[in-house]
């Protein structure tokens, strides 16, 4: 385990500012058998952070209100996604959600991929502001000099919402960049409340699960960005079902190119169905 890396300097994205001074205090690298994990601490700027986390809220709470006050075909911002269990295609809807949940749940039982969580509408300022940020020149110098690896773009990301019972089972991700991050807005979260990302260092066996235990598990922190490599060695992960009925699990998530990296004409297919992509073609 070793802290790493130092960066300078402050961005400010149409209101929203990234600090770049990455201190090594602040920054946690661990690499054991397939798992290459960094964690850095306080990524955004404190009032960013809570802004996000505020506007994240205030949006849950007005779909809640609109959702017991007017039909359900009223627009919301969070949508409820689920996939096609054992496939990545995404099904973003609010129509059953209730049934869909039960499925998923089945199939999580039976150690199939699946997964249940909102993710917020990408047509929401909030969203475009996290997009500005990740997709940034200078933030990808940044994460580049960090990881000691060139990123040339961000491939795709997500916010979600967590909530009791919501998970998303055990999966690699290596068609769909070089590396995974997700910086993680959620308030006072602890290991009781689940909705823990677990990393297998050395695998993970479907036919005997208790043979091959997590090596890390991450612990939700407000404004703590985990990065880990998913490519070329794959990495199994899984965010663990979330337990508490009483607080939501919020985080921005997405995959950065490696500079030259070279993607299969299946990988790119699996990639436009992450995106929710679904052309006549698939």
């Amino acid at each position: 385990m070793m802290g790493m890396m130092m960066m300078i300097g402050v961005m400010e994205v149409r209101g929203m500012g990234v600090e770049f001074e990455i201190a090594k205090e602040r920054v946690m690298h661990e690499k054991k058998g397939r798992m290459d994990l960094w964690v850095v601490k306080d990524f955004l700027k404190p009032d960013d952070a809570e802004r996000l986390y505020d506007e994240f809220e205030k949006r849950w709470q007005e779909d809640m209100s609109s959702s017991s006050s007017s039909s359900s075909s009223s627009p919301k911002s969070w949508l409820y996604t689920t996939n096609i269990p054992g496939q990545n295609q995404k099904i973003r809807s609010n129509e059953n959600v209730e049934e869909r949940q039960k499925k998923a749940l089945i199939a999580l039982k039976k150690g199939v991929f699946a997964y249940s969580k909102y993710e917020l509408d990408r047509t929401t300022k909030e969203f475009k502001q996290a997009s500005q940020i990740f997709n940034d020149p200078q933030l990808l110098e940044a994460v580049s000099s960090m990881l000691s690896s060139k990123i040339v773009d961000t491939h795709d990301m997500f916010i979600s919402c967590y909530r009791h019972n919501d998970f998303l089972n055990i999966h690699q991700d290596s068609s769909l960049g070089t590396f995974a991050f997700v910086l993680s807005l959620t308030k006072n979260w602890t290991a009781a409340d689940g909705g823990l990302l677990r990393l297998f260092c050395n695998g993970y066996d479907h036919y005997s699960p208790s043979s091959s235990p997590p090596c890390r598990t991450v612990v939700p922190g407000f404004n703590t960005l985990s990065i880990f490599r998913v490519r070329p060695d794959t990495l199994d992960h899984d965010v663990t079902k979330v337990l508490s009925s009483t607080k939501h699990r919020y985080a921005v998530t997405g995959w950065w190119y490696e500079e030259n990296a070279n993607f299969s004409e299946w990988e790119k297919v699996e990639q436009r169905r992450q995106k929710g992509m679904y052309d006549e073609e698939l």
